[in-house]
């Protein structure tokens, strides 16, 4: 049985694509106290030299002006659903509680 099913906003942030870009960006929502639980970084491959940061959760005032600063904005394109319960295999196939 899951505890939570819950759908979760996902922001997008460009990052240089160079050694230390992903960690300048991250560094500004550790110092904001944000508590992420998913982080994908890839490669812009129409853009040379970028990339593209996606993570959730932000929450709160803090972390949400933080995140704006260095290019965050909340993503229609990537769609998240949050699933919290027991760690035990095939957790994800059950279908939600009544």
């Amino acid at each position: 049985m899951m505890d939570l099913l819950e759908q979760a906003d996902v922001w997008a942030a460009p990052i240089e694509d160079k050694p230390g870009g992903l960690a300048d960006v991250l560094r500004a929502l550790r110092d904001a106290g944000a508590n992420l639980q998913f982080i994908i970084a890839r490669r812009a491959p129409d853009q040379p030299g970028k990339g593209v940061l996606f993570v959730t959760p932000l929450q709160g005032d803090r972390e949400i002006r933080a995140a704006a600063e260095v290019g965050f904005n909340v993503t229609r394109t990537l769609h998240s659903v949050r699933v919290l319960g027991r760690d035990r295999p095939g957790i994800a196939t059950e279908p939600p509680p009544p």
